[in-house]
C-alpha cells in the first residue's frame, strides 16, 4: 500500500512538472514565424474618435545568433515612417516572452498554438494573446486601467503569408 502510494505521488510530481514546463514559450515555437514575410493589417482603437481603424502591416521574423532572441521587422507599406524593428527575448525557462509574463499556452490543433502573456505599466494591465499557425498568425493586445472592470481590445495584429 505504501509502495502504491509513493509510485503514484512520483507519477503526480512527474506530470505536474512537465505540464509547468510546457506553460512557458520555446524558440521552436517561433520558428514557424520565421522565413516567408507575413501580410496583414493593424486594427487599433483610435482615442480620440473611439472607432477601430485599420493600416496594412506587414512583418518580417528573423532568427539571431541567439535562439533566444528573434528580429520582429514591422513594416507599414503605406506609413514607411512608422516602420521599426523589435528584439524579442525569450527567458531561459521560457516564461518571459518579451517583458512580458506568460500565464497561458495552449495547443488549439495540431497546427495552432495559443500563448497569453501579460505586463503591467504605467498603472494599466495588460493582456496578449499569440495565435502562431502555419499560414496565420495574429497577436491581440488587450488594456485594463484601474477603473475598468474588464479588458478591451486595444489593438490587433492579423497576419498570413504573403503570396508566393
Amino acid at each position: 500500500m505504501k509502495k502504491t502510494i509513493l509510485q503514484i505521488a512520483i507519477i503526480i510530481f512527474v506530470a505536474s512538472s512537465f505540464l509547468k514546463a510546457q506553460n512557458g514559450i520555446t524558440p521552436e515555437d517561433l520558428k514557424i514565424l520565421s522565413g516567408e514575410k507575413w501580410v496583414g493589417k493593424l486594427t487599433y482603437l483610435d482615442y480620440s474618435s473611439n472607432k477601430k481603424t485599420s493600416i496594412l502591416s506587414d512583418l518580417i521574423v528573423e532568427p539571431t545568433g541567439d535562439s533566444l532572441v528573434w528580429i520582429f521587422k514591422n513594416i507599414y507599406p503605406k506609413e514607411p515612417k512608422a516602420n521599426g524593428e523589435s528584439k524579442i527575448k525569450i527567458s531561459k525557462k521560457g516564461k518571459i516572452f518579451d517583458g512580458e509574463k506568460v500565464i497561458e499556452r495552449a495547443q488549439l490543433s495540431p497546427e495552432t498554438l495559443k500563448i497569453v502573456t501579460t505586463k503591467s505599466k504605467d498603472k494599466k494591465q495588460f493582456r496578449y494573446t499569440y495565435i502562431i499557425a502555419t499560414e496565420k498568425f495574429s497577436i491581440r493586445k488587450e488594456e485594463k486601467g484601474v477603473n475598468d472592470k474588464d479588458f478591451f481590445e486595444r489593438n490587433i495584429y492579423e497576419y498570413s503569408r504573403a503570396a508566393k
